[in-house]
């Protein structure tokens, strides 16, 4: 490890901040409290013996009842600020020596601070305030004056305005809105809603300032006055060795010296108007939003294609694919085999690996999915067989197994350490060979040189990783040299994405149209509903699920799984989290698993929630539980680099929009603008924050949610709608202004008369009009006008989802079709019914009153009597057939279970094909459902026509089926003829008059023996022509068995359709 001078145990000097005399006074008494706090702790370690802790040995073994006697004298001795110095101080010392010199020892936690949600008015801000009043109304008389000499709009005046009306705070921020005002790069929503610009900083993340509607105006008639004559000359050219941010300042305090007299009430410079904007936007915001203004929190806004999507509520046309600069691959994109996802080999458009240098620890990490404990093993064998620690692979695999550490949860997981490896692998062995230095300095000069050849966007990630290797490298080698100076960390990049909540109602209905299991459903649900990791999702246990009294999940460690950190561990209330139908799927999911505990001899503490089917202990592969949701993520939403993880982004953002719902009226609609989830919304609100007055900050209660240890890393990392709150917020506080006519027409580059005009046409009663509707309108109209000459608006258009390649939505059904959309649920219901009417996995899935007008109408069917003889002698049965506006059934039906996967998924295609066409042609669909009906033989799962009317509607009707997407039955049956032994001609003539008349050249059909039609009334002249699956009596069917299944659901829809009122 690194020999450099130790401080792990040093004490921070004093450090005062702030201007006004009491409250410097306060603080440096603040202060050196604490430093004597921290200095009695250090004599205190001193005096136990502990000077190894001070110096800083290398591989100290730090013995955790000396850790716990240290805090219990701290605890015993300090209370409040003095027990969060001491404690803190300790901390930090050991964590410095786990980091920095490789000790093993076990740090105790931090002892955090909850802050109130706004500080007591104290000095530095009192004076800010007294001024908000003024500068108010000077900013309106300025606008006033400029709406009786028409004065053209200046960037200095939309600067002024951004700064007091939309909360643009952040010297940073207001630097970059000005290069894009600069740049002509304002984006507005056709309605009028919603303005800003967005740009990209260091680390490569997306940000964006979101402007209230009287800034839009100003920005919206300052373009205007550019495009329609020459550029406003500047009032003075500042000098070219200034810096652009002091340029900015100087032109901003010229303006607000000349034009707003800013001197004559206190504001004496540029700072004193922006510290006055501070301290208004400070009591004026919620405490999450005020520090994201001042430019405290660093958070990750959604990218532009992501953005615009979610505004306007429509998939968008996709965007050019953009390669990774560097061409690396991400662990993520490996499957469960080691091989790239979708087909795509690993390293596929990537920098091709040399051979025979520096390969085998990335295949030993990345070549299949297996544990931990087994990755260990082989990096073990691995690094035993190389036994030259010069080799650069001796100290990856050295380095891997560091990270991982098998005992307990003290490590990296395996998918954190394949991360760490893929950053630095290949770029080490492009410049250093497959050999380490035995000189540090260049070891030092080959990481630094690495650093500076990294892209932008991932120079950030790569940094980290090289941090972490080289303290490894330092460690083993014990370096005595400087370490690398690797540069300031700038940041990552986040990969931002979110899911709506109409989205995840669609994604929900997608999956059920495709068949897929059960489990994928619930891996959704899980997902966005409760914001579960994929790793917490596959290993839950069938004993973390509570539903007896009330339906609680707990998310906790155990010895299959361990969690991400301690801070995991968490108990949700799924009540307050999901809806009905996704509470009926958990439990549906848990009786499944239920059962399975049941029959298998495996101890039921160790079932999953999501097992196996051939071992209820061992979870489902990734692949096949999360991938299917993944697909259908990207085709619902058409982003190509979303991923099953945005849908725990999502259900963060979902969670801080509904609790701040109250600060900040109209949050919650910003993800959900159709109030889908709204039931639901004050219950989560109850179960995180607590009823009436908030119990607990929001943030911290969003951070619990998704087990983080403190609110930055859902802040920095998760949160991705902070710019559309503050928009939101400032809006709010904007339309509380009360402009005058003429001022909102030189704004909105119109007159007086026309303002006066548009609030009556708007309303009868011009004075109910709200401000907010009046600009918006005015807005609008200016974006029509505007966007024929500047990009203003979506640069992407709209797609359909029938585009998409996605089938069109059926009718909006009731509870009791909605769960027959599913052909494999549909299927299980039915069956589960059939045994018992009561069936709890039923009434779980679909609700007592869906359940029984299903029982029903599956008993009425089946009661029928029909032709069979048998029946005819059998009491209990009914005479009759049913009718339902073209559908007659006169022949009892009993559904039957489908086995195959495959056979699942033809069937799901003919019932989506089925409804589909029941949705825009209910009569055609049940002409041909009764002729299936009449004509099918299930016992050798086949279908049989004497009409030739009859075969030609069914024939047509396959067809329309397969333009709807369902697969092509003709050429999977097989045909025979039945020759009519009293008709007319011989058996070829026969046959040929079917083939003929149903244009069927071409298509084998066999012959069968003749024989006599007598109960036929008419006789068939041609005799009978029949279509099966080629297989025996008694034995499953195929392609007509799966047509089967979707008809006899369809079917049944119908009937629950027309028993419930909804077909006349």
């Amino acid at each position: 490890m690194t020999g450099a001078a130790w401080g792990g145990f040093d004490i921070d000097p004093i450090a005062v901040s702030g201007e006004a005399s009491d409250i410097r006074r306060r603080r440096e008494a603040s202060e050196t409290r604490r430093v004597d706090v921290q200095s009695t702790v250090r004599a205190w370690i001193e005096d136990g013996g502990h000077r190894s802790w001070l110096e800083g040995q290398i591989g100290l073994a730090v013995d955790a009842q000396h850790v716990k006697a240290l805090r219990a004298k701290i605890d015993l001795v300090y209370r409040g600020s003095d027990r969060r110095w001491a404690t803190n101080y300790l901390v930090r010392g050991l964590e410095r020596g786990r980091l920095q010199r490789g000790w093993h020892v076990k740090v105790p936690p931090h002892v955090l601070t909850l802050r109130l949600p706004s500080p007591q008015l104290n000095a530095d801000t009192f004076v800010g305030l007294t001024k908000s009043t003024d500068i108010e109304q000077a900013i309106l008389a300025y606008w006033g004056q400029c709406a009786q000499s028409a004065t053209r709009a200046t960037q200095e005046m939309i600067i002024i305005s951004a700064i007091w009306h939309s909360a643009l705070i952040d010297r940073k921020r207001i630097n970059a809105v000005d290069e894009q005002l600069r740049a002509g790069s304002v984006r507005v929503t056709a309605d009028g809603q919603w303005a800003w610009v967005d740009w990209q900083d260091a680390p490569g993340n997306w940000q964006r300032h979101v402007f209230d509607p009287y800034t839009t105006l100003l920005i919206l008639r300052w373009l205007d006055d550019r495009v329609s004559g020459p550029d406003h000359p500047m009032e003075a050219t500042p000098k070219d060795q200034e810096s652009p941010s002091l340029r900015l300042s100087l032109r901003v305090w010229r303006t607000l010296r000349a034009k707003l007299g800013s001197e004559a009430f206190g504001v004496r410079c540029w700072s004193d108007f922006l510290g006055a904007a501070q301290a208004k936007w400070h009591y004026v915001l919620p405490p999450a939003l005020a520090h994201y203004a001042h430019g405290k929190i660093n958070t990750a806004s959604l990218p532009p294609h992501a953005c615009w999507r979610v505004l306007l509520g429509k998939r968008l046309a996709p965007q050019p694919d953009e390669r990774a600069e560097d061409g690396e691959e991400s662990p993520a994109s490996f499957g469960a085999d080691g091989k790239g996802k979708r087909g795509r080999a690993p390293g596929q458009g990537a920098r091709a690996q040399p051979a025979g240098r520096n390969g085998e620890v990335r295949a030993l990490m990345l070549g299949d999915n297996r544990r931990a404990g087994v990755a260990l093993a082989a990096l073990r064998r691995y690094r035993k067989q190389l036994s030259d620690s010069r080799k650069l692979d001796w100290i990856l695999c050295d380095w891997m197994i560091a990270l991982m550490r098998p005992s307990g949860r003290t490590g990296n997981r395996l998918s954190s350490a394949r991360e760490l490896l893929t950053r630095v692998d290949r770029r080490l062995d492009a410049v250093l060979g497959s050999t380490l230095p035995d000189d540090p300095s260049i070891w030092n000069d080959s990481i630094e040189a690495i650093i500076q050849c990294a892209p932008q966007s991932s120079r950030g990630n790569i940094r980290t990783a090289l941090a972490m290797l080289d303290a490894h490298v330092r460690s083993v080698r014990c370096w005595e040299h400087p370490e690398a100076d690797l540069g300031r960390d700038e940041g990552s990049v986040v990969d931002a994405q979110l899911v709506t909540e109409r989205e995840f109602q669609d994604v929900m209905q997608e999956l059920r149209a495709q068949a897929v299991s059960r489990e994928c459903e619930v891996a959704a649900i899980l997902g966005y509903r409760c914001g579960l990791r994929r790793t917490e999702i596959r290993g839950l246990r069938l004993i973390d699920f509570q539903g007896r009294v009330e339906p609680l999940l707990f998310v906790r460690s155990h010895a299959g799984r361990a969690l991400k950190r301690d801070s995991g561990r968490r108990v949700l209330q799924l009540k307050s989290l999901c809806t009905k139908d996704e509470l009926g799927l958990l439990y549906a999911q848990a009786d499944a698993s239920e059962r399975m505990a049941h029959a298998s001899p495996i101890a039921r503490d160790l079932v999953l929630l999501l097992p196996q089917a051939s071992d209820p202990s061992v979870p489902l592969p990734e692949e096949s539980l999360l991938g299917p949701v993944q697909d259908v993520l990207r085709q619902i939403c058409g982003e190509g680099a979303i991923r099953f993880h945005h849908l725990r982004h999502s259900a963060a953002n979902r969670t801080l929009c509904d609790l701040i719902e109250a600060a900040v009226p109209g949050a919650s609609q910003l993800l959900d603008p159709e109030g889908l989830s709204r039931d639901i919304g004050s219950l989560r609100h109850r179960a995180l924050v607590g009823a009436g007055q908030s119990l607990r900050p929001l943030v911290w209660a969003t951070s619990a949610l998704l087990g983080h240890v403190t609110p930055q890393t859902t802040l920095g990392s998760y949160v991705h709608v902070l710019d559309m709150l503050l928009g939101q917020a400032t809006r709010l506080e904007a339309m509380a202004l009360r402009i005058p006519s003429m001022t909102l027409a030189w704004l909105g580059k119109t007159s007086p008369s026309s303002i006066d005009v548009l609030r009556h046409s708007l309303k009868s009663d011009a004075a109910s009009v709200t401000p907010q509707t009046l600009t918006s309108v005015l807005i609008a109209r200016h974006v029509s006008k505007l966007s024929q000459r500047i990009p203003l608006s979506c640069p992407w258009p709209a797609e359909s989802l029938r585009k998409a390649g996605r089938r069109s939505a059926v009718a909006a059904e009731n509870a009791a079709t909605r769960r027959l959309g599913n052909i494999v649920e549909a299927l299980r219901l039915i069956h589960a019914l059939r045994n018992n009417p009561k069936a709890p996995e039923a009434l779980r899935l679909a609700g007592p009153a869906a359940c029984r007008a299903i029982a029903e109408q599956t008993r009425r069917w089946s009661s029928l009597r029909g032709p069979s003889p048998a029946r005819r002698a059998t009491s209990g049965y009914v005479d009759g057939t049913i009718r339902v506006g073209a559908l007659a059934l006169d022949r009892p039906r009993k559904h039957r279970l489908l086995k195959p996967r495959a056979l699942e998924r033809d069937a799901q295609s003919f019932l989506a094909a089925w409804r589909a066409w029941h949705s825009e042609e209910p009569v055609a669909v049940e002409r041909v459902l009764t002729v299936h009906w009449a004509r099918h033989d299930t016992d050798d799962h086949a279908i049989v026509f004497t009409d030739i009317e009859e075969a030609q509607l069914w024939l047509s009707a396959v067809g329309r089926l397969h333009s709807l997407g369902a697969p092509l039955l003709l050429d999977a049956l097989q045909w025979h003829h039945t020759p009519n032994a009293r008709g007319a001609g011989s058996a070829i003539i026969q046959r040929n008059a079917w083939l003929k008349a149903l244009q069927m050249d071409g298509v084998t059909v066999t012959n069968a023996a003749p024989r006599s039609f007598a109960r036929a009334k008419p006789a068939p002249a041609a005799g009978a022509l029949g279509a099966g699956d080629g297989n025996q009596r008694g034995h499953s069917g195929g392609m007509l068995q799966a047509l089967d299944a979707a008809s006899y659901v369809m079917t049944l829809s119908i009937l629950i359709r027309a028993a419930l009122g909804q077909v006349t």
